[in-house]
């Protein structure tokens, strides 16, 4: 058995393809995060947990802005932040 392949962990896959789909769309006066929510149970609990860490590392690369809290509609979580 060949000791440097492993198989994907499905939770974390399934948790990735929905992270490559988030989008950002930064204007003058707005910045708009979009995240899917992934459709396992398993990986919306990650995305929970990284909630505070994600909206962290946002506010440290835009301090012209400030940041709301995650709102979710539908399967998507919103970030909105506005300038100061």
């Amino acid at each position: 058995m060949n000791s440097n392949t492993h198989s994907p962990n499905p939770i974390t896959a399934q948790f990735n393809r929905s992270m490559r789909k988030s989008m950002i769309d930064i204007t003058q006066h707005q910045v708009a995060v979009l995240i899917k929510v992934p459709h396992t149970q398993q990986g919306q609990k990650l995305l929970k947990t990284l909630e505070g860490q994600i909206k962290e590392e946002l506010s440290s690369r835009n301090t012209a802005y400030f940041f709301s809290e995650f709102e979710r509609h539908k399967n998507g979580l919103w970030l909105i932040g506005t300038r100061k």
